[in-house]
C-alpha cells in the first residue's frame, strides 16, 4: 500500500476503472469568461468507460516567467485560506445534489492533508478554513456547463470574499466535467470569475467511480494556487515549471509503477495531484510544487 493510504478514506478503488484517453487540445467546450484567459477544466466526457479529464492546452508561456511580471519571493509565513462552499442543488436530495455539511468536512479535511504533506508529498504552508456555506435550488446553475451565461451570473450573485477567498461551487458539471479553475494570474482581470468549480458526485464517496476520494478538489486547487499538469509540454525542458517534477509526455491513465515517458531522468510522478491519475494513485505535491506555490501566492493573491 502506498505511503499516505492512512489518511485517506477508503483503500485502492480498482484502477482499471481509469483506463482513459486523456487529450489537450483548446476547443469551444472550454469556453472563456470575460476577462479570462482560460480556466483549467477536468472531465470525464467520454463515458464511464473511457474517462476523458480535461481539453486544456498545455501553456505555450508561463506566465510567471513572462519579464513584466516581478515573481516576489515565496515566504514561509502560514497562509491561512476562508473557503466559501457554495453549492447548487436541484432539490433536498443527495440525489439532487444537497450535499450535506458532514460531506464538505470531510473535502475540507482530504484538502488540508493534501496540501500539509499528510499524505505522503510535500507540505506546504496553506491552511483551508471553512468561512461560510451556502445552498440554492436553481436548476439552471445545478446543471452547469463551463462558460456558459449561468455561470457568470450564478458567480456575480454568490461570490464572496477577495482574492484571497477560495470560492467552490459545487453542482452537477455537464459536458462530463470533473471541474474546472481559474489560475492565479487571472483574478486580476476577471475577480468575479476568480473560483473553483467541482462536480457533487466527485467529492469523498461520491458517485464518480475511482474520482471519489476528493483529489478533484486538491488537484483544481493546484491550479488555483498557479500549477500546470506534470505532463504541460510534454517532454520539453519547460515541462510544467516545476524542477522536481519528472518530465512526463502525456497524462497517466491508470497507476502503474514503471511508466517513463521521457529519457530525461526519473519516472513518470503518477502519484502526483497535477496528473491524471485516479484518485488512489494521487497523494504527492513536490517541494518544487509547493515553493511554486507560495511565489504564486505571494505574486498575486496576498
Amino acid at each position: 500500500m502506498r505511503q499516505g493510504d492512512s489518511v485517506r478514506r477508503r483503500a485502492v478503488v480498482v484502477c482499471a476503472l481509469a483506463v482513459s484517453i486523456l487529450t489537450l487540445s483548446a476547443g469551444p467546450a472550454s469556453a472563456l469568461l470575460p476577462g479570462s484567459t482560460g480556466p483549467c477544466v477536468e472531465s470525464d466526457r467520454a463515458g464511464r468507460g473511457t474517462l476523458v479529464r480535461d481539453e486544456l492546452d498545455a501553456p505555450g508561456r508561463d506566465p510567471m516567467a513572462r519579464p513584466d511580471v516581478t515573481v516576489r519571493a515565496a515566504s514561509n509565513e502560514p497562509v491561512t485560506i476562508p473557503v466559501v462552499f457554495h453549492v447548487m442543488a436541484l432539490d433536498q436530495t443527495p440525489e439532487g445534489g444537497w450535499v450535506s455539511d458532514e460531506e464538505l468536512e470531510d473535502q475540507l479535511a482530504v484538502l488540508n492533508a493534501s496540501l500539509s504533506g499528510a499524505t505522503g508529498g510535500a507540505s506546504s504552508r496553506f491552511v483551508f478554513e471553512l468561512s461560510g456555506v451556502d445552498r440554492t435550488l436553481k436548476e439552471r446553475w445545478f446543471l452547469l456547463t463551463s462558460g456558459t451565461r449561468a455561470e457568470r451570473r450564478m458567480k456575480e450573485a454568490l461570490r464572496t470574499g477577495g482574492r484571497d477567498t477560495l470560492n467552490v461551487y459545487v453542482a452537477d458539471l455537464q459536458g462530463g466535467m470533473l471541474g474546472w479553475a481559474t489560475y492565479p494570474w487571472q483574478v486580476k482581470d476577471n475577480p468575479v470569475g476568480d473560483a473553483v468549480m467541482v462536480d457533487f458526485q466527485a467529492l469523498p464517496d461520491g458517485a464518480k467511480a475511482a474520482y471519489d476520494e476528493g483529489d478533484t478538489l486538491v488537484h483544481e486547487i493546484g491550479h488555483w494556487l498557479g500549477l500546470f499538469h506534470t505532463f504541460a509540454n510534454a517532454c520539453e525542458k519547460a515541462g510544467d515549471s516545476v524542477r522536481d517534477t519528472p518530465a512526463e509526455a502525456s497524462p497517466s491513465y491508470g497507476c502503474p509503477d514503471d511508466r517513463d515517458t521521457c529519457t530525461a531522468d526519473g519516472m513518470d510522478p503518477v502519484t502526483n495531484f497535477m496528473d491524471y491519475s485516479p484518485d488512489a494513485c494521487m497523494f504527492a505535491f513536490t517541494t518544487g510544487q509547493a515553493e511554486r506555490m507560495s511565489a504564486a501566492w505571494d505574486t498575486y493573491r496576498a
